[in-house]
């Protein structure tokens, strides 16, 4: 089986993501059950991220706000979104259905980022 990261990054498309993270979010979700972790899936696929070279993971605009850029090319690594509310709207339906789910948010470590040239 190949290591978490090489999965992360040859992921091609966003389908392909969604579907490694499902995955990944039931392997979290065990995690949690067994140890009677006190985390959310979030925090354990970032604990499943973590190794000696990616020690610290924050968004694209956390890194910003600390004065460093991502480096150009990096893939992030990806975990659930906040929810996020949609609506439906089939053709001659008479109302829109709204409903809630969660989408991709990506996360960079410090490994990819580098400080801002002035």
């Amino acid at each position: 089986m190949t290591d978490i990261h090489t999965q992360v990054f040859n992921c091609q498309d966003r389908a392909e993501k969604k579907q490694l993270l499902k995955a990944l979010s039931k392997q979290a979700k065990a995690i949690i059950e067994l140890n009677a972790l006190d985390k959310n899936v979030n925090a354990v696929l970032i604990d499943m991220y973590t190794n000696e070279t990616h020690k610290e993971f924050k968004t694209f605009r956390g890194w910003t706000k600390e004065n460093k850029r991502v480096k150009k090319g990096e893939k992030g690594f990806f975990v659930w979104s906040k929810k996020l509310k949609a609506a439906d709207k089939t053709e001659g339906a008479e109302e829109d259905k709204e409903f809630k789910f969660f989408g991709i948010a990506y996360l960079f470590s410090n490994a990819q980022v580098e400080p801002l040239k002035k």
